[in-house]
């Protein structure tokens, strides 16, 4: 016999004889969007006295969604068998007589990821703390706390950094603009003050010297900006503990996570435009992400990382990678399970043949497109170590500007300047962040979330463009104008690395995207691009492979409590010799004669 027992009250629902949950199970790891996990197909509830007081009333129009709540926690069991705990009970709509008396609800039930959409329900990024406010008591500015941060002053705050990072046309023109500027269009601006390796500060330079910074005081002073950027691993960690839930596992643990941050626009100076001084004294976490649904940050950095949360119960949620999941093969023979007849199913043909993996891209950013060209027209002619390395580069014909190599160092196409002149002279054309396409590329897919590209920067004098040792964007800015109003612009989520690297013998933070610098230095263990090894991409592979077979089965097995608790245990089926991965597994509540099972062939 079926049960349903609310938690809140303890109380049985009462229900129509033969009622049978039909349970959809997506497998944990194909549930990208990490909407409902397991949930049933809908049931009827009818109006008893009983229903009617344990659900608040609900089946009365004054007591709307909007007054009562339409979600109760709950458990279910058959014949005393624990089938579904800290599940939700959904009311999706009410059909009965005015007076009352005679009605039924529709309701479906959602498993423990169901319960989790509950949690985080539609509340945003900005409504969570991330550990509340980072107030320093020094009496330091914006940019004078960055640098004794970024130079390790401060080593209780090492959740977030500062780099230098271009943010071309920053200041809005059409939102209450005072004539507000930024210099060298650079927020975290390093000056170099020395040959020292810590003899660089976070200022803006005076129009008379470089190399001295503009005091406070001065108008000058107020041309600069400060933008803290908060580590992924952290934001993540903490967004889940402030909903409750207790991390287990390793996957954010991950290399790739250990120099990776979000990027904003949110300058946290407040200038005073009489004394040209800066008052703020503090960061609020919540200012320096994305204003998105917190269930949408979390969706796009599992599926960045290639990772998925598996919720084991009591707000444990066990987060594992998409990659062990292929490679650590737990198999289950079913084949004596097998009933005598299966379907199949082809992708549409304009999804055969291969994929296309991108990123997420910011429609505020104009600047990717351009860094990120289209190198089609031009004759790829040689793949380089370093730049040094295209000085004495030797083909065997000679080269033209219709040439391009590949400086792996920097992940960067090279375009052929001037061919007549000795050395041969290089220009910097497109950063290699192009999209992964394998096949023909028809089954487009994304990584769920982007990055930025490297600033390139035209030399006046010889004309030629050149890579710098910082990354670059595009787009309006979040900052407090000269006239103390809260200036807002969209931003998305994106993802870079910081690190400090040694630069001309000195040793400051930089922002990049590769893990290597321009010499081949390694910096990290990936790349953020997506078609070279030891990348992104590299983490993707794989699964893209697995979701675009072009053959879908659903295969039908005789129903038992053995082999049902069993493909919950186990990651992948053998069938007839056939290996698959499971989708998705069908089951009722009570128990029915079959459980169908959807998977892939491997």
């Amino acid at each position: 016999m079926l049960e349903i027992i609310l938690k809140s009250n303890g109380g049985k629902l009462d229900l129509l004889p033969g009622t049978k949950l039909e349970m959809n199970r997506p497998a944990d790891a194909f549930d990208e969007d990490m909407s409902t996990g397991e949930f049933t197909l809908p049931i009827e509830i009818p109006w008893t006295d009983n229903n009617k007081l344990l659900l608040g009333f609900s089946e009365r129009m004054q007591n709307y969604v909007g007054d009562k709540i339409s979600t109760w926690e709950c458990d279910v069991f058959s014949d005393g068998y624990p089938e579904l705990l800290e599940s939700s009970l959904n009311l999706l709509s009410k059909d009965g007589l005015l007076s009352y008396s005679t009605g039924k609800f529709t309701a479906n039930i959602s498993g423990k990821k169901g319960a989790f959409g509950n949690t985080v329900n539609s509340r945003m990024m900005k409504d969570f703390k991330f550990g509340g406010p980072i107030a320093w008591t020094e009496d330091l500015s914006s940019r004078e706390f960055a640098t004794k941060h970024s130079k390790g002053f401060f080593p209780q705050y090492d959740n977030f950094a500062f780099a230098p990072l271009v943010i071309q046309e920053y200041f809005d023109t059409e939102k209450n603009y005072y004539g507000e500027f930024l210099v060298q269009d650079t927020v975290n601006n390093i000056i170099i003050t020395g040959a020292g390796t810590d003899d660089w500060t976070m200022d803006r330079p005076t129009s008379d010297d470089p190399l001295v910074k503009a005091e406070p005081g001065t108008s000058e002073y107020v041309d600069y900006r400060t933008i803290p950027f908060f580590k992924a691993k952290y934001i993540t960690k903490a967004l889940l503990a402030e909903l409750g839930y207790i991390i287990e596992g390793n996957a954010l643990d991950s290399a790739l996570l250990d120099e990776l941050f979000i990027f904003n626009t949110r300058s946290i100076e407040d200038y005073n435009m009489f004394s040209y001084t800066d008052s703020n004294r503090k960061i609020i976490p919540a200012n320096h992400l994305p204003d998105i649904p917190a269930v949408d940050f979390l969706r796009s950095i599992f599926k960045f990382l290639n990772i998925y949360p598996v919720f084991t119960g009591g707000f444990h949620v066990l987060l594992k990678s998409r990659t062990d999941f292929i490679n650590k093969r737990n198999i289950l023979d079913v084949s004596d399970y097998l009933l005598n007849s299966f379907t199949s199913e082809y992708l549409p043909t304009e999804e055969q043949g291969g994929y296309t993996l991108d990123y997420e891209h910011d429609p505020e950013d104009s600047y990717f497109g351009e860094a990120v060209r289209d190198i089609t027209e031009k004759t790829l002619v040689a793949t380089v170590a370093t730049k040094e390395q295209l000085d004495t580069l030797n083909i065997g014909q000679p080269l033209t500007t219709d040439h391009i190599a590949m400086v792996e160092a920097e992940n960067t196409y090279y375009v052929v300047a001037d061919s007549s002149s000795s050395p041969v002279l290089w220009s910097a054309y497109a950063e290699n962040l192009h999209p992964l396409k394998v096949g023909n590329g028809n089954k487009a897919s994304t990584i769920g979330a982007g990055t930025l590209a490297s600033y390139m920067q035209m030399d006046e004098g010889t004309g030629l463009q050149n890579k710098l040792s910082k990354l670059c964007t595009r787009q309006k800015g979040c900052y407090i104008n000269n006239k103390k109003v809260l200036v807002k612009n969209n931003f998305t989520l994106r993802l870079f690395f910081i690190k400090k690297q040694v630069i001309g013998g000195n040793i400051y933070p930089v922002s990049f995207n590769h893990r290597t610098n321009f010499v081949g230095t390694g910096l990290t263990n990936y790349s953020l691009a997506l078609n070279i090894d030891k990348s992104l991409g590299s983490l993707h592979k794989e699964w893209q492979e697995i979701q675009t077979r072009p053959e879908r089965y659903t295969i039908t097995l005789q129903a038992d409590r053995v082999l049902i608790n069993k493909l919950d245990q186990f990651n992948m089926i053998m069938a007839k010799n056939v290996l698959f991965v499971p989708t998705e597994i069908n089951t009722s509540v009570p128990m029915g004669d079959t459980v169908t099972v959807k998977a892939l062939p491997l």
